[in-house]
């Protein structure tokens, strides 16, 4: 009887056919991880505070890093910053000084250097946070308004600037980026402290340094800058990919892994640079990114990279969404892609950090008004079911003949507080049958569960869709291993007249 395999896993393709269980155009609420299928994990409130912010929304999450790597976490609204402090009971605390004059709609962006956690929000004057006391201040010596920053090889830099914060008073201020060692007292504008990224016309909107590239994201282009040393200034030059200039439509979309930078272009496809070339990621969520994604709001997607996970997430608003509530995975390591939704959150900024460099790396997410925890040993979302499934796709197993399906053989993790749904669509028909479930805590002595599925009768067919719906019920997590698929090929009405026997087997 021949046996059709399922695994190793890949994750999500929305652009493909199906025919090979390694990729799938069908998944939701699972991560793909080394080739294993798992299902997500749940939210709660960060800390447990439930105390909602009084100013919204919370437009920005920055981590502050001290020289250990301890870590503290900045949140910042419209108007307001606010520290999470250690004490017992888990508050937020008010370290603003003078209140912000952003808007909702304001992009916020910031860099961790010199102990200093510097933000701007291109409304007001770059701001500095020293990791304690209860009042955030401008830069010393009168740094320009800045809508990007970076910083370099000592250098804090601002891209898309302007004097007077109108952003129409300097000439080409939104081509400029200015740039100085003495961030915190000195920005008057010299020779070899200006660069002018006027390859192509559309403003700066992000900076990341790779390596040894300073690469700046505009609206139309990507510039790659390298400082040539002391006095030489620095050298730039445009990357261009697509056949026209292209550029980046979501500023905080730009994140920096081990891989190159990957950010979401223009043209609402993602792409990766390691500063010297662009190419294209592999276009297996362009569905979601060009068809399931609000275009118009397109230029508020936001990624965090998990360094830990070797991943990069972005958040996309789908549907009817103010924000963001569905979110790619793509490992830049393995080529694994997942998808997942929430029910009832939206979220508009993340970051990921750990509290100590002993402590695992967290992924943190603000809504409107909370932030949250992600991926934790929560079953649900916050008390929001979650729906967990991997499809198969439409499996022929190589034969484009009726066939019959005879048996599923799949392979778990062994654990407690899991439950599997097992069922299987027939013809690319919309109805799954023969459902079944089945509990995750095998047999003593095993460590891992071996599921036999058999529908209620043979299934005839010419193609198959297995489906796996995964129940979290406690803290524990489903993981799929893989297995395989028993079939049987049918007679041909040939061999039936020339074999009668073969009908019976």
């Amino acid at each position: 009887m021949p046996k059709h395999p399922l695994g190793p896993f890949k994750g999500l393709n929305d652009v493909g056919r199906g025919y090979s269980s390694e990729w799938t155009r069908f998944l939701e609420n699972v991560n793909i991880r080394n080739g294993r299928i798992l299902g997500r994990l749940g939210i709660d409130e960060l800390n447990n505070i439930t105390g909602v912010s009084a100013t919204t929304p919370i437009l920005a999450l920055c981590p502050y890093y001290t020289k250990d790597l301890t870590t503290q976490l900045l949140r910042i609204t419209q108007t307001k910053c606010f520290e999470l402090t250690n004490a017992a009971d888990g508050t937020w605390v008010d370290v603003t000084g003078s209140d912000l004059s952003g808007a909702n709609t304001d992009l916020i962006q910031f860099i961790n250097h010199d102990e200093l956690l510097i933000f701007t929000n291109g409304k007001d004057k770059p701001r500095k946070w020293t990791g304690s006391g209860n009042n955030t201040a401008d830069l010393g010596g009168t740094p320009p308004y800045g809508k990007a920053i970076m910083q370099m090889v000592g250098f804090v830099m601002l891209g898309n600037v302007s004097d007077d914060g109108t952003f129409t008073d300097v000439t080409l201020g939104h081509l400029k980026v200015r740039y100085t060692e003495d961030y915190d007292g000195d920005w008057s504008p010299c020779i070899g402290h200006e660069l002018v990224l006027d390859e192509t016309n559309g403003q700066i909107e992000a900076g990341v340094v790779h390596g040894i590239y300073g690469v700046w994201a505009k609206a139309d282009a990507v510039i790659t800058t390298r400082f040539l040393g002391s006095g030489r200034g620095f050298f730039q030059s445009q990357l261009r990919f697509g056949g026209r200039s292209k550029g980046v439509i979501a500023p905080n979309s730009f994140k920096d892994t081990k891989a190159g930078i990957i950010f979401l272009g223009s043209d609402y496809e993602l792409y990766i640079t390691d500063g010297q070339s662009i190419k294209p990621l592999p276009p297996n969520v362009q569905t979601k990114l060009q068809s399931d994604m609000q275009i118009d709001k397109a230029r508020q997607v936001f990624a965090e990279v998990i360094d830990e996970k070797e991943t990069y997430d972005l958040f996309i608003p789908i549907d009817s969404d103010t924000w963001s509530a569905a979110r790619l995975r793509y490992n830049y390591r393995t080529g694994e892609v997942s998808y997942n939704e929430y029910a009832s959150h939206e979220f508009i900024s993340a970051a990921s950090f750990r509290y100590t460099n002993s402590l695992r790396e967290i992924l943190v997410a603000s809504t409107n008004d909370l932030v949250w925890e992600l991926d934790t040993t929560d079953k649900d979302d916050n008390g929001t079911a979650v729906v967990r499934f991997w499809r198969s796709d439409w499996q022929t197993f190589g034969v484009a003949e009726s066939k019959t399906f005879k048996a599923a053989y799949l392979h778990f993790n062994k654990v407690l507080g899991c439950r599997v749904k097992i069922e299987v669509a027939v013809d690319r028909s919309e109805r799954f049958l023969f459902a079944k479930s089945f509990d995750l805590r095998g047999d003593a002595g095993e460590t891992d569960t071996i599921i036999e599925y058999k529908p209620g009768d043979d299934l005839s067919g010419t193609e198959f869709d297995l489906k796996i719906t995964m129940y979290h019920y406690s803290t524990t997590q489903a993981e799929f291993v893989g297995g395989f698929i028993d079939w049987e090929k049918e007679p041909s009405p040939i061999e039936l007249r020339e074999h009668p026997g073969a009908a019976l087997g």
